[in-house]
């Protein structure tokens, strides 16, 4: 047993200046040695050179002797292959990368040496010898071996929040209302109940992740499930701890009359309204930050680990790209600007055009229906809808029929102009998307040839092109057949006619590392949490824990589902939701109606969808997070003035707690 004399002297330790100088700088020596060291004996084993690249071959005539190519043949040839050999190496640049072991150097340091200065750094190693202590025997067995690296998870995780709160409190330590209230937020986060209940699943959902993959799965689903799962559910819980917290944080204190104790006090309602605001969200802060390290470490560690089809990390047994690893370089590890194929509007490209087919179809309509009436206004526009959706699904269409069809991706010049390579994205349905079957199709792309593609029905494909494809207007050119070359020369028409959704057709390009995008999915989500942190107390301001918790939930889901609100009334408006042969349906007009609300409310909110686009490896602008971002910040004071009105308005005496 360790005695209370030798845990006084050891905190008497920690808290001297000599010890936590001779500390820190033992601590900086051994952190700048273990980085140089790991470098230098990592450098030589990791080859900067892609090993698979092309070279220029020339043509065979049929007799096998090479053709002699022309000088602008040769120019051209050794451009493309420029290009291409450039986009392997950005790919392969990852097995030289060390921002992953820098970073998790530089955050073990800052922690520790903030453990230092707060004078609780013995206190945090004994928890860790503990921890090993405790984890060392299980992980002596294989059964055991998980347990073991989950005790040493939690006891990482742990200390790491503690040290982030303890700053968190130094850093609120001003003196004022304000800070005090948010003060005693934080060190009531650590004894209510419900929020340390919360705290422990979250560190604990955490610590488990890594436990929940599968080895045999390719890599970019493994790195997928930890981006989703450790950005978006930890996301959930911190904002289910976030709401609930803010609520009892302000509930319990005026059913419990603690209150009267605060408001005695010279404290206006507005600065009791921001300290319980500040604190939650310091909170949510630490949280995320630990959160948001563990997960960032963690892809990193994934990334470096050998892809299906490897050999070892980056490598394959003919020296090639394996398709997993290109797929999780180029399309999740990335920050992919997205260029969706818009079809051309008539009613905007060629009003003309589109007016006479209208009256054509009105025609058609009018003489199959004498009911029919062409000049009323609100049918005219229903036959323009319906007329619309109809060239729009055809222009999607290709027909079991010889031709090809042109698709057209506009804004692609920041491609071309920076030589990055494109990823071309589609996927066609053709019939009911039998997995047993394929279908052949021909492509033709602009400077680039013909290619012949093999598709499963119902799942995405890719193909990287070179940024030659983009023409000076920054457009590119596919065109489709529903058609492939026999071994006759003739061409083969595919029985079935096939058909592309409407996110089937999308080009993209990286414009940076996914570290960037990363950090900015964390500050939206943290803007996201002080938003409903807000909520939460406004809530709390005129009622009780239990409908101010089922009002801030609402709201919350509210805002997280508007995306798949929007979503779902363009199904259910494929025909019109309140009328049913020019009777209005009371019940589908209610339904839509609030529908349209509250998606139009919670637009900004629900757009910037920062966990789905890093997990599909798309680009967070800093546009969009700013624009986003002062939404929400005007949304949180609004309610926020809204709250300090309605507590300033409160007769907190006379309230009883029912």
């Amino acid at each position: 047993m360790i005695s209370a004399t030798f845990l006084t002297r050891c905190d008497i330790v920690q808290k001297s200046r000599l010890y936590k100088l001779i500390a820190s700088a033992i601590l900086i020596v051994a952190a700048v040695a273990g980085y140089f060291t790991y470098w230098a004996l990592t450098k030589d084993s990791i080859d900067t050179s892609t090993p698979w690249r092309l070279e220029m071959n020339p043509d065979l005539k049929a007799d096998g002797t090479p053709n002699a190519p022309t000088q602008e043949d040769l120019s051209n040839a050794r451009s493309e292959l420029e290009r291409f050999n450039r986009s392997l190496d950005r790919i392969m640049s990852g097995r030289a990368d060390y921002t992953s072991v820098a970073v998790a150097i530089g955050s073990a340091l800052l922690l520790s040496l903030a453990a230092i200065w707060l004078g609780i750094s013995l206190s945090l190693l004994m928890l860790l010898l503990g921890a090993g202590l405790v984890s060392a025997p299980l992980a002596a067995f294989e059964s055991t071996r998980d347990w073991s690296r989950l005790i040493v998870a939690l006891a990482v995780l742990g200390s790491s929040f503690t040290v982030l709160m303890r700053l968190l409190n130094l850093a609120l330590s001003s003196p004022g209302p304000v800070m005090a209230i948010a003060r005693n937020v934080l060190a009531e986060a650590t004894r209510l109940r419900l929020s340390v209940m919360f705290i422990v699943l979250i560190l604990f959902a955490l610590a488990t992740l890594p436990f929940l993959l599968d080895a045999e799965r390719p890599l970019r689903y493994r790195v997928q499930m930890v981006l989703q799962y450790g950005t978006g559910g930890i996301f959930w819980g911190v904002a289910l701890l976030v709401v609930l917290f803010s609520v009892a944080s302000v509930a319990t204190e005026q059913r419990g009359r603690v209150i009267w104790q605060t408001m005695t006090k010279p404290v206006a309602a507005w600065q009791y309204i921001l300290g319980k605001w500040i604190g939650v969200v310091s909170l949510a802060a630490a949280l995320l930050a630990v959160s948001g390290a563990g997960v960032f470490l963690f892809v990193e560690y994934l990334r470096s680990q050998p892809a299906q089809g490897e050999v070892g990390p980056f490598k394959t047994s003919d020296g090639s790209i394996s398709p997993d690893r290109q797929w999780l370089e180029t399309q999740i590890l990335a920050s992919r600007v997205l260029i969706p194929n818009t079809p051309q509007d008539l009613r905007v490209n060629d009003p003309a055009r589109f007016a006479q087919a209208v009256e054509s179809y009105m025609r058609d309509l009018a003489a199959a229906n004498s009911a029919f009436n062409p000049n009323d206004p609100a049918t005219r526009m229903e036959v323009e809808e319906s007329l619309a959706k109809a060239l729009e699904q055809q222009y999607r269409t290709l027909d079991s029929a010889p031709g090809m069809t042109e698709y057209v991706f506009e804004g692609l010049g920041p491609a071309r102009d920076a030589d990055l390579p494109i990823i071309f994205r589609y996927r066609l349905d053709v019939g009911s998307n039998r997995p047993d079957l394929t279908y052949k199709f021909t492509l033709l792309i602009q400077n680039y040839g013909m290619r012949v593609v093999e598709v499963p029905p119902g799942q995405y494909m890719t193909l990287a092109l070179p940024s030659l494809v983009v023409d000076p207007e920054g457009k590119v050119r596919i065109r489709f057949a529903n058609a492939f070359p026999a071994d006759d020369g003739q061409y083969m028409i595919n029985a079935e006619a096939a058909s592309f959704p409407k996110d089937g057709l999308s080009m993209s390009f990286s414009l940076g590392s996914w570290r960037l995008n990363f950090a900015r999915v964390i500050f939206v989500l943290w803007i996201k949490l002080a938003f409903l942190a807000m909520v939460g107390i406004f809530a709390a301001t005129f009622l009780s824990f239990a409908v101010a918790s089922m009002t801030a939930l609402g709201v919350f889901a509210a805002a997280e589902s508007a995306v798949f609100i929007r979503n779902a009334l363009e199904v259910f408006s494929e025909y019109d939701p309140s009328k049913t042969e020019n009777v209005v349906v009371l019940w589908r007009w209610v339904v839509v109606t609030i529908a349209r609300s509250v998606s139009s409310i919670f637009q900004v909110y629900a757009e910037l969808e920062p966990t789905e686009k890093l997990v599909e490896g798309l680009h967070l602008a800093w546009g969009s997070v700013t624009m986003g971002s002062a939404a929400i910040a005007l949304a949180t004071v609004i309610t926020f003035v809204l709250a300090s009105e309605i507590f300033r308005r409160r007769e907190l005496a006379m309230y009883s707690g029912s």
